[in-house]
Parts: C-alpha cells; sequence; structure tokens
C-alpha cells in the first residue's frame, strides 16, 4: 500500500535574514519567537517514520521543512529560535563554525543568568543529562546558515503526540521518551520565553560576532567554562 505523502511547506522565517546577509555580505542574527504550533523536518527527515501523521493531521500542525538537517521537531511559543547567515566564499570549515556558533550562543544564555549548558551529541545543546536546546547547519558556496531551537517553555506532551522516537539519537539520549529526554531552561525561573528572548537578544548584542568567529580557536578548558573572554564584547 502506498503511503500518501502530507503536505510540507518551507521553512521560510528565516528567508529575510538569509536574503540580508548575502547582499550586504555581513553577518547577520536574529532572537525571534513562532505565534503558532509547527512540526518542522530536518533536510532528510522521513514525515512517515518521524511523525504521528494522524495526529498532525488531526491537529492541523503545519508541517514545514528547513535546511539543515537533523529529525523532526516541535515549535510552539514556548520555544525561542536563535538564527545567525555568515556570508561564504566556498565551502569549507563548516564544522569548526557550527562549533564556534553553538559557544556564541552558550556565551549569550550564560550573559542572561543561564550557566552550565555544553554542547552534546552533533548538534545538541544540554545542562547534565537533559536536552534544552538543538542547532542545525547549511551550507552553499555563498553562505552558512545556523539555527537554534531553544526549549525554553514547551509544551513537552505536544512532542509525544506529534512525534515518533526519532530513527538516530545522540549516545546521551539512551534511548528516554521525548519527556524524559528534554529538560526546560525556564524551569523554576519565571518570566516566559518572550522575556528570555528579550534579554538573550541584548546579551547577543553585546557579543562581537565577527570577532567571535574569526577569534582563535578557543581552548578546551575555556569551552568547558563557557566563560566570555573581554576581547569578544563590543566596545
Amino acid at each position: 500500500m502506498q503511503l500518501r505523502e502530507p503536505h510540507i511547506r518551507p521553512y521560510e522565517y528565516d528567508d529575510d535574514l538569509i536574503e540580508a546577509a548575502c547582499s550586504a555580505r555581513e553577518r547577520r542574527w536574529q532572537v525571534y519567537r513562532l505565534d503558532d504550533i509547527v512540526v518542522v523536518l530536518g533536510r532528510g527527515s522521513n514525515p512517515h517514520r518521524e511523525l504521528q501523521l494522524d495526529a498532525c493531521v488531526e491537529d492541523g500542525i503545519p508541517l514545514l521543512r528547513r535546511q539543515g538537517g537533523g529529525c523532526a521537531v516541535v515549535v510552539d511559543p514556548g520555544n525561542v529560535i536563535v538564527s545567525a547567515v555568515l556570508p561564504m566564499n566556498g565551502i569549507g570549515n563548516h564544522r569548526e563554525y557550527f562549533g564556534r556558533l553553538s559557544d556564541w550562543l552558550i556565551c549569550g544564555l550564560r550573559e542572561v543568568g543561564i550557566p552550565n549548558i555544553r554542547r552534546a551529541g552533533i548538534s545538541d545543546l544540554a545542562i547534565q543529562n537533559k536536552k534544552i536546546g538543538g542547532a542545525c547547519i547549511y551550507c552553499t558556496k555563498d553562505f552558512l546558515y545556523y539555527s537554534a531551537t531553544l526549549l525554553v517553555e514547551p509544551r513537552v506532551e505536544l512532542m509525544e503526540r506529534y512525534l515518533k522516537h526519532p530513527p538516530r539519537e545522540p549516545d546521551y539520549r539512551q534511548g528516554r521518551s521525548h519527556s524524559d529526554f528534554v529538560g526546560l531552561l525556564n524551569e523554576g525561573k519565571g518570566g516566559g520565553a518572550e522575556r528570555l528572548a528579550v534579554a538573550l537578544r541584548g546579551a547577543l548584542n553585546q557579543i562581537d560576532l565577527e570577532k567571535f568567529i574569526g577569534h582563535e580557536k578557543m581552548p578546551p578548558h575555556q569551552r568547558e567554562r563557557l566563560s566570555l573572554p573581554d576581547a569578544l564584547l563590543t566596545k
């Protein structure tokens, strides 16, 4: 029996950012939230393998496909999204840029009072053994696009409803369900996702992204401490 293909639209929320960065040949970034609940598939995601499609259709949940890789995720107003675009001259060192952009984001989160975040697996952000964010990257000869979704106060029950267990997972997940695996950045803090988005936007605005990306590779002990060198702050 042939499975009916669901309607999947492109993820377009960062298209203007990409266009502006490529047109100006300048690094650009933005922090934002979505007003609606959507399911976002990775570039190579198979919706039949990764989604509870009947539930998605029943609830009228839009299905979007991003340019970057990774498995499907639920994005709701309790998430904060941080995206950055770097103009490129050819393809190269994208894994290094991926790491540096995640470190830039981790430093911004530390500045707003959320310490102890680490990179985990290939593209996750975690506190201890809980995932609190996931990132993806997409690179062409003209630009590198990075986007991270932060789990501030997401509706975790929607992950169980709309997502199957992923076909691949980082070692630290250890087969845990969505509800057992993810953590909440805002747990016990109050203030909401919008408040964190505003604070993080202000913190990242004080970090010179160009200097951060162009800085010499950070030593391992500095990555572990997540310290923010004064040289990376804008004056």
